[in-house]
């Protein structure tokens, strides 16, 4: 038993690995051709840039706008700083002038230069535009984050109804190596329910994460359930969106879905106290990331008609026993 255990910890511990590569791989190819974010028919990709730049280097991001709305438009581009305020990973916005000492230290957009700060773009249109982003030789290491703007309005316009504003957003994650402090941990960790009483429940597994280092992380590995009794084990893929979990930010909270099934030929459903391993992974040194969450499955139903059949057995056997005696 002890051997199985750590052959699926090895399993997992060498998927959550290669997983983690995958962002990396991404980074390699600038993501340009990545996801996209459409808002109104205009479209911006890549929807997040995650790099490392050194200090004083300099790096371009290409990003590509595109206009399907039937009609050209005049698009404006701009650049914002955002920090996270919730533990869903929503960003706020800020002018840089808007942010405290503390917050500075997260900033970038004072470092990215956007060639103009609008295009014309006719209707099935798509353009390029380079944001060219120059790191300083003085610059802090550890995380920056800002966020690249196409809208549909100048950003200082005002008295425009908000309806008609067209804006979307890519994120830039920006990690300039150095003397950094990676340091994500697991604050808590727990299912919605800590015993189900219906078969087959969609059971939500939650980890709560907080970043006390310097620079973002992004987690990925794998858990995996086991225990019990009637169940097939199940392995489950961790932070599918590839949340970010930032330094200086409220909790970070990442969940993930799943349902547990029948072993073959089984007419047992799930049944007993059922142990997720989670075994993840994040930064640069591919640092662990572990916890184990129980639960306990006890279906109602079932045990109620099993425990009514058990006394039907009893009661028959008696009265045959007894009838037997005579």
């Amino acid at each position: 038993m002890k051997n199985k255990i750590k052959n699926h910890k090895k399993f997992i511990t060498g998927l959550a690995s290669f997983l983690v590569l995958i962002p990396l791989l991404l980074v390699s190819l600038k993501g340009v051709h990545g996801q996209k974010t459409k808002s109104s028919n205009i479209e911006l990709s890549p929807a997040k840039i995650n790099v490392s730049i050194e200090a004083g280097k300099e790096f371009t991001q290409t990003f590509r706008i595109g206009n399907y709305s039937g009609s050209p438009q005049t698009l404006h581009i701009f650049m914002k700083d955002f920090t996270v305020i919730n533990e869903e990973g929503t960003p706020s916005f800020y002018e840089y002038s808007q942010l405290n000492e503390e917050a500075r230290r997260f900033a970038l957009s004072q470092w990215v230069e956007l060639p103009y700060d609008s295009i014309n773009l006719a209707n099935n249109e798509v353009a390029e535009v380079d944001a060219l982003i120059k790191i300083p030789t003085d610059a802090e290491a550890g995380g920056h984050y800002g966020a690249f703007f196409v809208q549909t309005q100048a950003p200082e316009s005002e008295g425009t109804a908000i309806g008609s504003v067209v804006q979307i957003t890519s994120l830039m994650l920006i990690n300039i190596p150095g003397d950094i402090e990676e340091s994500i941990v697991i604050t808590s960790a727990f299912t919605d329910k800590s015993v189900y009483l219906e078969e087959n429940p969609e059971i939500m597994l939650t980890t709560m994460l907080k970043n006390e280092g310097s620079v973002h992380g992004i987690p990925v590995g794998a858990f995996y359930v086991s225990g019990g009794r009637g169940a097939k084990n199940k392995s489950i893929i961790y932070n599918q969106n590839q949340g970010a979990v930032l330094p200086g930010a409220p909790e970070r909270k990442i969940t993930e879905e799943f349902k547990l099934s029948k072993k073959d030929g089984s007419f047992i459903p799930p049944i007993g106290k059922f142990t997720v391993e989670l075994v993840a992974r994040y930064g640069t040194n591919n640092l662990p990331l572990e916890t184990t969450v129980l639960f306990w499955m006890l279906p109602a139903k079932f045990i109620a008609v099993s425990v009514l059949a058990a006394v039907v057995v009893a009661f028959v056997l008696w009265r045959a026993l007894k009838s037997f005696k005579k």
